[in-house]
């Protein structure tokens, strides 16, 4: 199961967050289990979020994966800011450190949408699941124009979007909760579209 716990998470810096990263192997050839480990001594938390990547998107070769030692760098660029990492491979399992550098720009556009207490740790939260402006104002637009970040987060995740919604009010429910949103993800119920049937 994904871990999303990053939204909520302090920051470490006042501009950047800095942890280690790890990618393991997928069963599919090329996806890799990127997951961003966080600690603040201060608060002696320690957070963890993981997310499934196609390699080659984050700058790492198949060649790089394949081999049995190999240096790598990778950078994710999103939205929210970049996450910028070094370190080593072996046999497509490896890790180092990274850091994340938030963009201010993505940070602005939120506070002027009410999220007015965002900090470094929430935008990496967010650029993890690739969270845009256009996303928010989609979910805004279908109806949910004050959802806590960490709800967000669990959304997009989930591939809910507004087209999802539309499609749930279409079969009965009348603007669904957050809850049920996600509990009919959860439990894989497709919505298909209604199509007309010829007579």
């Amino acid at each position: 199961m994904l871990l999303f716990r990053l939204a909520l998470m302090p920051a470490v810096a006042a501009q950047s967050v800095n942890g280690s990263w790890s990618i393991h192997p997928q069963p599919q050839r090329g996806i890799v289990a990127l997951s961003l480990e966080v600690d603040d001594e201060r608060k002696h938390s320690h957070d963890h979020d993981t997310h499934d990547v196609r390699a080659s998107d984050i700058g790492i070769t198949q060649t790089q994966l394949d081999a049995p030692s190999a240096t790598a760098a990778f950078s994710l660029v999103r939205d929210a800011g970049t996450i910028a990492g070094s370190g080593t491979l072996a046999n497509a399992t490896g890790g180092g450190a990274f850091t994340f550098t938030p963009n201010a720009a993505f940070e602005a556009a939120l506070r002027r949408r009410g999220y007015d207490d965002v900090v470094p740790g929430d935008l990496l939260g967010l650029a993890m699941v690739d969270i845009t402006i256009a996303y928010v104002d989609e979910l805004a637009g279908a109806g949910y124009p004050h959802l806590e970040l960490g709800e967000l987060i669990t959304l997009r995740a989930l591939d809910i979007d507004a087209g999802y919604v539309r499609r749930v009010e279409a079969h009965g429910i009348a603007h669904p909760s957050f809850e049920q949103l996600i509990n009919l993800k959860a439990l894989n119920i497709v919505l298909a579209r209604r199509q007309k049937v010829a007579a």
